[in-house]
């Protein structure tokens, strides 16, 4: 994906950081004639792996810019939690979105969590609080219960949340996504059933998406590149 943003990365070498080596870990087999896996380019002394990187790029690198995904985009995380005891002073249950502002891309997959090794970062362009009121009236409430009531003694009100993000604007010199929430839906344990969808026109900061049709389905779309289950 940092290569459907920069083409040049995969030649970036810094001190630490060989880009080229990254990208030869992740996708050569361990009998490469380039590289060895988990470790370094092959060769006998400095100027022989330096042969084998610039093999490798000569090889690999315009296949690797072909098959990069390239813009626009759209990225789905998924996660598990359990409902609450009714409200019925605010009439619905809360949902924990703490962390929906928070979330990185990890070697294409959406995450919690950043390593090191992170190239593209997402930048949220848009507000949830830590808590989100899912609004049902008593008779809506005690069907959302039935449906997502799994036979499960010790999670027996678990949901899946799913947030569907896109892409509205990039930065190829910094490697990062402006994001906004294109989707916000509550589903039973199993996806089978869709309890509540979000509006979440209020949660943005634009009004107007650049990324995508909102008819399109996220999870058929080819613009969609992963599904992270927490």
């Amino acid at each position: 994906m940092a290569l459907g943003l920069r083409p040049n990365f995969i030649e970036q070498r810094t001190t630490g950081d060989d880009v080229a080596a990254r990208f030869a870990n992740w996708f050569l087999p361990s009998d490469s004639p380039y590289y060895s896996n988990g470790s370094t380019w092959k060769g006998d002394d400095e100027f022989q792996k330096a042969d084998s990187r610039q093999a490798f790029l000569t090889k690999y690198a315009d296949m690797l810019r072909k098959i990069a995904p390239k813009p626009p985009y759209q990225f789905a995380y998924v996660y598990h939690t359990d409902l609450p005891e009714y409200d019925s002073s605010r009439q619905g249950f809360f949902v924990d979105t703490n962390f929906l502002s928070n979330v990185y891309l990890e070697n294409g997959a959406v995450s919690l969590a950043r390593s090191l090794g992170s190239m593209v970062s997402l930048v949220a362009d848009f507000h949830v609080e830590p808590q989100m009121l899912l609004p049902l009236d008593e008779k809506a409430a005690r069907k959302a219960l039935e449906t997502i009531r799994n036979g499960s003694v010790m999670s027996p009100r678990r949901v899946t949340v799913l947030a569907v993000f896109e892409a509205v604007d990039a930065k190829p010199d910094l490697l990062s996504l402006r994001t906004r929430l294109k989707q916000l839906l509550i589903y039973d344990e199993k996806m089978e059933t869709e309890v509540y969808s979000f509006d979440v026109t209020a949660f943005n900061n634009e009004d107007k998406s650049t990324a995508a049709n909102n008819g399109d389905d996220p999870a058929k779309s080819s613009k969609f590149l992963a599904l992270n289950i927490q």
